[in-house]
């Protein structure tokens, strides 16, 4: 733009020189002062205004166009790029500027987003199908038990125990699907945070997990620590992750053991609600994949095979979905070892301000 007025103003200002000095030139009475005062002289300036007038605007919006498509060039190139782009090519990436400006750090963000929904893409990809073969699981055991039953007559108890295995096996698919629907609504759904006390949150975790303990004889010790701690956060969302952290650590204890929950207020911001197990504990190469979906650790099949009923038995979803519930009430859900031997799972949450 800068380029093309000064052609613009070149062009004008040499019209107008040759003019006035054409009428300079020619022989007049007076001084020459006169002669640049004279109508005639200002009649000319004005005709070379005229004549320069529109080849100065030409050449201005000449050379505004072709300099704003060049710049807008690279522009167009990425527009063009990206619109091509379609699910499957995720894995490419937009041409990167060599020159260090805006249009290069636009790019940088497109790629860095189109990285994310790669990695989303991909991960929805494979919950899709770790959720569909379990749910082919429960599903085949019931077909294949009426299949075998229906081959031939069946006494009555032989079919009490067919349709034992079958319920059992409906049971865990409704629990599955359960599972599966609180995924979606959880992200489906906005959240209310508002402020709790911490020992009523305790309790109903573990009057919830009560039934499950009692069934494993495994002992829910009393709460213990910072009980007076008040936290922000979302009760339905909070209250299902500790019941969840709650009876995966009966499921991994032994007959006779303990869970214990302490509250710990860790500054001023955060407290932290850990509970402790005397299980196995959780190595280091699981402790990051325990969070995913449908993951099922070593030990956690070990924990299925002890399970006395198949409905108590784990999908790889519960610390997933406690990982997730605390995350949208802005905590963050740890594992470390356990002072009892086993595991810890620590719920890091914000705190309440005193007195609010």
């Amino acid at each position: 733009m800068i380029v093309s007025t000064i052609a613009t103003l070149i062009v004008f200002a040499a019209v107008a020189f040759a003019l006035v000095a054409n009428e300079a030139g020619e022989p007049r009475d007076g001084t020459a002062t006169e002669v640049l005062g004279t109508e005639d002289a200002r009649e000319q300036i004005l005709y070379a205004m005229l004549i320069a007038a529109p080849f100065c605007l030409v050449a201005s919006i000449g050379g505004a166009v072709f300099l704003s498509r060049r710049a807008l060039a690279p522009l167009e190139a990425v527009i063009a790029e990206t619109r091509s782009m379609e699910s499957a090519d995720l894995g490419r990436r937009l041409h990167v500027p060599a020159r260090d400006d805006e249009l290069r750090d636009l790019t940088v963000g497109l790629n860095e987003l189109i990285e994310r929904l790669e990695a989303g893409f991909e991960a929805l990809g494979s919950y899709a199908a770790s959720a569909s073969h379990e749910l082919r699981t429960p599903l085949a055991v019931v077909i294949s038990e009426l299949e075998v039953g229906l081959r031939r007559p069946r006494s009555s108890d032989e079919w009490a125990r067919i349709a034992e295995t079958s319920l059992d096996e409906l049971r865990r698919l409704t629990a599955l699907v359960a599972s599966l629907l609180a995924v979606s609504g959880d992200a489906a759904s906005s959240i209310v945070i508002t402020t709790l006390a911490v020992a009523g949150l305790v309790e109903g975790a573990q009057h919830a997990a009560a039934c499950e303990a009692q069934e494993k004889r495994v002992d829910l010790a009393p709460p213990s620590g910072d009980l007076g701690v008040d936290i922000r956060g979302n009760p339905e969302l909070l209250g299902a992750a500790l019941t969840e952290l709650l009876r995966n650590a009966v499921r991994y204890s032994a007959s006779g053991g303990t869970v214990r929950v302490r509250v710990e207020a860790l500054d001023d911001a955060r407290a932290a609600v850990h509970v402790d197990d005397d299980g196995p504990g959780v190595t280091a190469d699981e402790s990051a994949a325990i969070f995913q979906w449908f993951t099922r650790g070593a030990e956690g099949r070990t924990a299925d095979a002890r399970a006395q009923v198949r409905e108590r038995r784990g999908h790889g979803l519960g610390l997933a979905i406690a990982q997730r519930s605390v995350g949208r009430c802005g905590g963050e859900l740890r594992v470390s070892g356990s002072p009892e031997g086993g595991a810890r799972f620590s719920m890091i949450l914000e705190r309440a301000p005193i007195g609010a």
